[in-house]
């Protein structure tokens, strides 16, 4: 199942799930009932054919049947023991109640309030996150012990009444025992992961294992999809938990400041950490103060309200069982007021820093200690790629060094030219490699990334004119305009000219919302959508037509190009297949044979082998004049695919 369609059958389930919950967890109820049947029928078969064995041993007296027993008992074994799942045990610095009651006795009010099973322990890490783990001591038989695990950059970044919505939400999630639905969910995928490293291999070969290993390809992602919806609702559920307790208004609050946050880490203080890597062979020492002290303005930094907007409107990845944080705030009924917020604060400047953290709220005087603690835990674990990061400079430095001497006393081609500019920026900065960049920039107008550089230099001294680079760059390269708008955005809000700047950030908003309107127009073809003739060259027909003509079960194939709605400029051609045989099978077999042949065309193509279902994609390929290129009327010899590579 490819990522579009899993995304679209979560879309249809999760509104299933919305008109008729109880018949959807029945539904996934069968579903794992499905899979228990397949596992006791494997091993029920197995050891049937077992004891058979051992009775045809027994019958003729003999030795005869032993080999066939072993080979029934060895892969009992493997399926029996890849049934065995363990739940890892959370691992962190274990908190004494006795030493931070302030945070037991919040925790036990939480469960009281929200009548909730008690945490039995609180371990602290130097992660930006929180959660609630349920460990079964007895494995299957459960007898949970409650471990609920807390970053200290996350308490460092919220306030109290922020964190307190925080950890309400992870007692949410113990009060409606989501964790033992997790753990059900994490038994079977782990099961089905070993029984598929398992059974891969001799499936492969084919044999008795084949009808499991495709059993496994069909059920893991409808599975995978009828829990994703159960664990979605799951968040919401858990949000309203929050809300309950400590409100509406507070608990959006730290949704959207942790997400203001964590991007404020990301873009602000771990690359300034990680810049020290160019100098220094070991970790420093002291960074998670330093990152404590730095994360408690992020909310007052100068681009929060940006990143709040833009956290917004990011739609979820595939994976992530998390809502989108717009829904999740409309849910809570503060996403209205969340973005009137955040506009206005993009206007009057800088938001309201925090003044008293949740980290120094619930650990008091111990907070120094924790922090000496947790960090030789990080610097240890972090040497191995800090140390990555320090050769790589290093290695950067004797580059430039080469490149520099080479320049001096010889001539340098493009691409060390080129080479030399980003060394220079990278290790040097901007004011540096200005004027080399401005040397090579007169050589290669039209190169988006030489403009987009040489903006980005200008624009870090101040110098206006890098604005005019920036706007070279992105009006040739589509991939520059995010980051290009922010960047200039960014410095005009610096120079005091935030109506300039707000401008920017609406193209930024305006671009970031037409690459998902695109990427979701690019990734299907269907027979509503707008088709025409494709436009290319022979060759490109051609060579399309010599690998056809290399797979077995080809009927009838049409070439066109989608109308795009969004970026137009950027071509997506179709290439539908109709197979000889309308079954699936058919269809799959050919697109095994097709794929790998046209690997190398040159073109964006979008490949649809026409199943049955697809009847009506079929109809409107044929209804644009001379799209049809299999089979061909004639040949064209000596064509360019006839070497077996794909036109330029």
């Amino acid at each position: 199942m490819t990522k579009e369609s899993f995304d679209a059958l979560v879309c249809r389930l999760e509104a299933y799930a919305r008109d008729y919950p109880r018949q959807y967890r029945l539904r996934v109820v069968l579903l794992a009932g499905v899979w228990y049947a397949v596992v006791s029928l494997s091993l029920g078969l197995l050891v049937l054919l077992g004891l058979m064995c051992v009775r045809l041993m027994h019958a003729s007296d003999g030795w005869a049947a032993a080999p066939l027993l072993i080979a029934m008992l060895i892969p009992a074994a493997v399926l029996v023991a890849s049934l065995r799942v363990r739940i890892p045990r959370p691992v962190g610095l274990g908190l004494d109640r006795s030493k931070y009651p302030a945070i037991f006795d919040t925790m036990d009010s939480l469960s009281r309030t929200l009548d909730a099973p008690r945490v039995h322990r609180i371990l602290l890490d130097d992660e930006f996150n929180a959660g609630m783990h349920e460990y079964p001591r007895l494995g299957l038989l459960g007898w949970n012990r409650n471990y609920l695990r807390v970053g200290l950059p996350l308490m460092q970044a919220l306030t109290p009444e922020q964190f307190t919505a925080v950890l309400a939400h992870e007692m949410g999630h113990l009060s409606k025992r989501h964790g033992r639905f997790a753990h059900w969910v994490y038994r079977i995928e782990r099961q089905w992961v070993q029984w598929a490293a398992v059974l891969g291999k001799t499936g492969k070969s084919g044999g008795a294992a084949r009808p499991l290993v495709k059993f496994l390809r069909w059920y893991q992602p409808y599975f995978a999809a009828y829990t994703f919806v159960l664990r979605r609702a799951a968040e919401y559920e858990a949000d309203r938990s929050a809300a309950d307790v400590v409100g509406a208004a507070v608990a959006a609050d730290a949704l959207i400041n942790t997400q203001i946050a964590g991007r404020f880490m990301a873009e602000s203080v771990w690359p300034a950490i990680y810049r020290r890597a160019k100098d220094a062979p070991e970790p420093p020492a002291g960074v998670l103060g330093v990152v404590g002290g730095q994360l408690k303005l992020a909310t007052a930094a100068r681009e929060a309200s940006r990143w709040g907007r833009q956290a917004l409107m990011a739609e979820p990845e595939s994976g992530d069982s998390h809502p989108q944080l717009a829904q999740r705030l409309a849910a809570l009924g503060c996403l209205a007021e969340t973005e009137v917020r955040l506009s206005s604060a993009g206007r009057d400047g800088e938001g309201p820093a925090v003044e008293t953290t949740a980290a120094t709220h619930f650990l008091g005087n111990a907070l120094p200690s924790l922090i000496e603690l947790l960090e030789k835990g990080w610097r240890v674990r972090i040497r191995s790629e800090w140390q990555v990061h320090y050769a790589m400079t290093k290695r950067a430095r004797m580059s430039l060094r080469s490149l520099e001497n080479k320049a001096k006393y010889g001539h340098l081609d493009d691409q060390e030219g080129w080479r030399l500019c980003v060394l220079t920026a990278e290790l040097r900065g901007g004011k540096e490699a200005i004027p080399l960049l401005r040397d090579f920039q007169r050589l290669h107008r039209d190169i988006a990334a030489v403009n987009f550089l040489l903006g980005k230099c200008l624009i870090e001294v101040g110098d206006a004119s890098g604005i005019e680079y920036m706007e070279m760059a992105m009006a040739t390269d589509l991939s520059t305009v995010f980051e290009g708008c922010e960047i200039v955005a960014d410095f005009l809000h610096r120079t005091g000219r935030g109506d300039a700047a707000d401008v920017y950030l609406r193209r930024s908003e305006k671009h970031y919302h037409a690459l998902k309107a695109g990427s979701r127009e690019r990734g299907t073809v269907g027979g509503s959508d707008a088709l025409g003739h494709h436009g290319l060259t022979g060759d490109h027909v051609y060579y399309l037509r010599v690998r056809l003509e290399e797979v077995e079960g080809v009927a009838e194939a049409y070439l066109a190009e989608k109308v795009m709605k969004n970026f137009t400029d950027r071509k997506l051609y179709v290439l539908g297949v109709l197979p000889q045989s309308r079954g699936k099978r058919a269809a799959k077999k050919v697109a095994d044979q097709l794929l790998p042949k046209i690997a190398g065309f040159e073109k964006p193509l979008s490949v649809v082998v026409l199943d049955e279902s697809k009847d009506d994609l079929l109809t409107a390929l044929r209804a644009v004049k001379g799209t049809r290129i299999w089979p061909p009327t004639r040949k064209r010899p000596h064509s360019v695919a006839e070497r077996g590579a794909a036109p330029g």
